[in-house]
């Protein structure tokens, strides 16, 4: 999803120092700070790290329970990237009752501190109307900030709304620069032209099917773009559901 900082904020005394790392390089406050400073920050932001590790492996194994305090701690301490996981507890009920009002609140507050995935995630709460009124320029200005962090969702979702004039006007060659971005990325040959602009917008769907893969998203988007039906009776497998869908259930 993209190589996002560690990021984390850190008062000493009436200053709040944002200290960062990417994972390659060192680390990188906001302000100069005196060495034994930087050691104390340095040692503080490797244990809350660690915190978030531990949480991330839990949520990984789906111990939801165990992983909430975890999240909640190192967020509450300033780990930009826990806010993230926090919103997606909430959003989908992870161990918890589904909350969009407090899922919009942890993915604000790592989208302010520049966290790239809940920048993404707080953009599609406003592209979809989660727990926000529906705002498509809000959606694409915070779409475009994760974008440009390398998230590959994201870039994605920028081309999607290029391509469809959604929060920013049309334009079919930034939206084929956002999907060549993500065929980049994956060593996959880039797209230099499509034989009609219908095959760009195909194969934009088709690769927001494969970065959301396992997010429970999919059907809300082909409802949206009004292809749900058709695609259901033409890929599913299972007879049953087919014999329970009817015309009205394209909307």
């Amino acid at each position: 999803v993209g190589r996002t900082p560690m990021m984390l904020d850190v008062v000493i005394g009436t200053r709040t120092i944002k200290l960062t790392k990417d994972g390659y390089g060192e680390y990188q406050s906001s302000v100069v700070v005196s060495e034994s400073q930087t050691t104390a920050l340095t040692h503080k932001f490797d244990a809350i790290t660690a915190v978030f590790t531990e949480a991330k492996a839990l949520f990984d194994k789906k111990d939801y329970t165990n992983a909430l305090p975890k999240f909640r701690t190192a967020a509450l301490q300033g780990h930009a990237g826990s806010c993230a996981y926090l919103g997606r507890v909430y959003q989908y009920g992870y161990g918890v009752d589904k909350n969009l009002a407090t899922a919009v609140s942890w993915y604000r507050q790592g989208a302010e501190k520049g966290d790239a995935e809940s920048q993404y995630r707080l953009g599609n709460c406003y592209y979809n109307g989660y727990g926000v009124t529906k705002d498509l320029q809000q959606a694409f200005n915070l779409f475009k900030k994760s974008a440009e962090q390398d998230n590959m969702s994201a870039q994605n979702m920028v081309g999607i709304c290029y391509r469809n004039g959604y929060g920013v006007a049309k334009n079919d060659a930034e939206a084929v620069k956002y999907l060549n971005m993500i065929k980049e990325r994956a060593g996959i040959p880039l797209f230099d032209n499509f034989s009609s602009l219908d095959d760009l917008t195909v194969e934009i769907r088709n690769e927001r099917g494969r970065e959301l893969a396992g997010e429970f998203m999919r059907k809300y988007d082909l409802v949206r773009w009004g292809i749900w039906y058709e695609q259901t009776m033409t890929y599913s497998n299972h007879n049953n559901l087919k014999n329970k869908m009817k015309p009205c259930h394209r909307y």
